[in-house]
């Protein structure tokens, strides 16, 4: 990987769709949906490459061609790196790999194969996915607009406003 290509990042243009190369402190600009604005007002998100992965048995009904799911969240340091792999392979994670981040050295992200490996995964480290991607935690109504007055500096910050966190 030629040095460039570590300093830059990959996103895709809204008003072409042609993949255009940013740096590090224009990426770290994007919002929480991978969006930075450029110049003259186009946006353009955020894009990772696809890795081909062999399919067997039941997960022969997707593609051939996937993306495998990269979390950083489940990543270790180089000094976790022998527990953690004993402990993937006592436990059967064998389509889980941890491997060296390109952007930062000493950082081991967490690979998954599948989603339901990740699940897994998660499920094992006593971990929960909270992020409502996924749809395990959907917004409730009225949580985009209490979380838009927060943004503006209208509403102070309560955790007990949101009706479908609250359980009685």
């Amino acid at each position: 990987m030629a040095k460039k290509d570590r300093d830059t990042y990959e996103f895709r243009r809204e008003d072409n769709g042609k993949i255009i190369r940013v740096s590090f402190t224009q990426m770290m600009e994007q919002d929480v949906s991978g969006f930075i604005k450029l110049p003259g007002g186009v946006a353009a998100k955020r894009v990772h490459s696809t890795h081909k992965v062999r399919i067997l048995g039941s997960d022969r009904r997707q593609n051939a061609t996937h993306r495998t799911h990269v979390s950083d969240s489940l990543g270790i340091g180089a000094g976790q790196l022998e527990e953690m792999e004993a402990d993937r392979k006592l436990h059967g994670f064998n389509s889980t790999s941890f491997k060296q981040d390109p952007d930062v050295k000493g950082f081991f992200q967490a690979h998954f194969d599948s989603p339901q490996e990740w699940r897994r995964y998660v499920k094992h480290r006593g971990l929960e996915d909270h992020n409502g991607i996924t749809c395990a935690n959907p917004l409730a109504p009225g949580d985009f607009e209490r979380a838009q007055q927060r943004v503006r500096g209208q509403q102070k910050i309560n955790p007990n406003t949101n009706p479908a966190r609250n359980k009685s």
